[in-house]
């Protein structure tokens, strides 16, 4: 198009038509991705406009949910769409783009423990709409630590998305000093935050294992070094710990062995994969 304004100066004849292919395919190309891409950022506005918001914690039943505990500024990050795979625009990267979940990473994350339990989240006080993915509950700013303590004890399943922050640390100590080991897991975003966290969380002193005796003896559980190894670079959550009885840790990095293409999202199919042992145990109507 800039070739022929250009040349139409100095003639009527067009020297690139507007109907040649080399020109009508990437436009064609690029005008269906942005429309898709539109789309899709309209298709999750308008769930949240319809997302379902919880008035008080005694609606929730005791292990009719999974609480999903994260730093708020973590939210921007699990709003994200899935990008498109083709380096560049054409009839492969719209081909290629179908392909992609028209869900966010949380919305994904919530599909994926949707199998042990709906996901229920505290919501950033002060938003004007409630993110999709998590059920939201929303709370006083100086008055939420003791309603998040009792939700811990009444959810089937503890999922903590590790961060920065001291709300964060102390939710993760809380977790740990109050569940069984079994019912948490966290989410590993990358490894710079993880080991951030990590030595943020670690105990006075080094101990294979928390003592099981009294409150006052208790110490935070030792967490695994991030591995040597990378999973693939579009998940954004890149594995998760999930501990066995007496707080053994197991550390998982998503995306070993999947397809380039997943149904129902990249991130739900990591998740499903790495972490089906917990999925697995904490099934409605599995022995717990």
């Amino acid at each position: 198009m800039a070739s022929n304004s250009v040349f139409g100066l100095w003639g009527e004849d067009l020297p690139v038509p507007w109907w040649d292919f080399d020109l009508l395919i990437p436009l064609v190309a690029v005008s269906a991705q942005t429309l898709m891409f539109g789309a899709r950022r309209l298709a999750v506005l308008g769930r949240q406009h319809l997302a379902e918001i919880i008035r008080s914690p005694g609606e929730l039943r005791r292990d009719s949910f999974t609480l999903y505990l994260r730093s708020f500024e973590d939210d921007v990050r699990r709003t994200a769409l899935e990008e498109t795979r083709h380096p560049a625009p054409g009839a492969g990267a719209v081909v290629s783009d179908l392909g992609l979940s028209s869900r966010t990473e949380e919305e994904q994350l919530a599909q994926a423990l949707k199998l042990v339990a709906p996901m229920v989240a505290v919501g950033r006080p002060g938003e004007r709409l409630p993110l999709v993915g998590a059920r939201r509950l929303y709370l006083p700013i100086d008055d939420w630590q003791d309603t998040v303590r009792d939700l811990m004890g009444r959810a089937r399943l503890v999922v903590m998305a590790v961060g920065l922050g001291p709300g964060l640390l102390w939710e993760f100590r809380e977790a740990t000093r109050l569940l069984p080991a079994e019912r948490l897991v966290l989410l590993v975003p990358g490894r710079e935050a993880y080991e951030t966290f990590r030595a943020q969380a670690a105990p006075p002193r080094q101990g294979a294992a928390r003592p099981a005796q009294a409150e006052h003896a208790w110490s935070p559980p030792v967490l695994p070094p991030y591995p040597d190894s990378e999973p693939p670079a579009d998940l954004t959550l890149k594995g998760a710990v999930y501990f066995d009885a007496g707080w053994a840790p197991n550390f998982v990095l998503f995306g070993a062995g999947r397809n380039q293409i997943r149904l129902g999202g990249v991130v739900r199919g990591a998740m499903k994969d790495g972490l089906k042992p917990v999925l697995d145990r904490y099934r409605p109507g599995r022995h717990r």
